[in-house]
């Protein structure tokens, strides 16, 4: 019997790791994938706040 590709193996070892599922959509179909550990949830709302309030002292500078 033949051995997997490495690129099944890791696709594998990510099918088993992360939760998953698959959306389908009228232009098509994405995965979402649904494991997110407190910490990456904290990691990415600090980003997404940064961003924001990059964004409003942008436009606060611009307006003014």
């Amino acid at each position: 019997m033949e051995e997997p590709s490495v690129s099944e193996q890791f696709g594998t070892a990510l099918n088993g790791f992360y939760k998953n599922y698959i959306i389908d959509t009228v232009n098509g179909s994405f995965q979402v994938f649904q494991s997110f550990t407190y910490g990456e949830m904290v990691i990415s709302f600090l980003l997404a706040a940064i961003f924001l309030l990059m964004l409003l002292k942008w436009v606060f500078e611009v307006v003014r």
